[in-house]
């Protein structure tokens, strides 16, 4: 069977749904939890081809960070049962670092004046990534600096060209060291080697779908969780 991207992103946000209503309505149900562990390493490898493939990365860039700060209420709301909470920060911020991180290191890979020396070129790629690491631990992002680093990590082997299964599984093993309850996460492998390399239909309404889809759903899940604790 082979899935287009937009059917693998579908696929994604099912997993999520899932993780998420087992985190907020069903907590003692933990394979809820375990089901939505594939949906990171997907919306990291898309996040990848994106990165690679978008016509525009700065506008790119601009939605995350925009839904990121759409989706902060909504997700503290759904997790915290209030508005503002600084222990934790949406998912569209990882990925956000994520993207800034690679584009940075391929800015400073791909255009390096002659005169800059080999090993300065090291520490200005050392403290690119760990600037990002820490503003996303900083911040209490969604998985952190392991999420940064697993997008940096699929990043790394799309670059050398290898395999879209040992990207996937890179990513994975990346996720996997941050928690051991992310081996579930493996899940997510089948669903990218039957990733055809096709998006199937290139539609403005399944584009914001997939955006819009992160702040509705928590919006969503506080209403019913609320609604029950009444």
């Amino acid at each position: 069977m082979k899935l287009t991207a937009n059917k693998c992103k579908f696929i994604a946000v099912l997993s999520m749904i899932t993780d998420h209503i087992g985190a907020v309505l069903f907590p003692r149900e933990i394979w809820l939890r375990y089901i939505g562990r594939a949906a990171f390493p997907i919306f990291i490898f898309f996040l990848i081809e994106g990165f690679f493939h978008t016509k525009n990365r700065t506008k790119y860039l601009a939605r995350l960070l925009v839904f990121s700060v759409i989706s902060e209420i909504p997700f503290n709301l759904a997790f915290s049962l209030k508005p503002s909470d600084p222990s934790d920060c949406n998912v569209y911020c990882t990925l956000a670092l994520g993207l800034i991180s690679m584009w940075c290191f391929e800015k400073l890979y791909d255009n390096i004046p002659d005169d800059i020396p080999s090993w300065l070129l090291q520490v200005l790629r050392v403290f690119m990534i760990l600037g990002c690491f820490f503003i996303a631990d900083f911040l209490n992002t969604d998985y952190g600096a392991s999420g940064v680093l697993a997008v940096l990590t699929g990043f790394a082997l799309k670059k050398i060209r290898l395999h879209r299964g040992v990207e996937i599984t890179g990513i994975i093993a990346i996720l996997v060291m941050h928690h051991m309850m992310e081996i579930f996460a493996l899940l997510a492998l089948p669903v990218i080697l039957c990733y055809n390399g096709k998006l199937e239909l290139k539609s403005p309404v399944i584009k914001w779908f997939f955006y819009l889809f992160y702040p509705v759903h928590l919006v969503v899940l506080y209403l019913v969780s609320t609604r029950i604790m009444i």
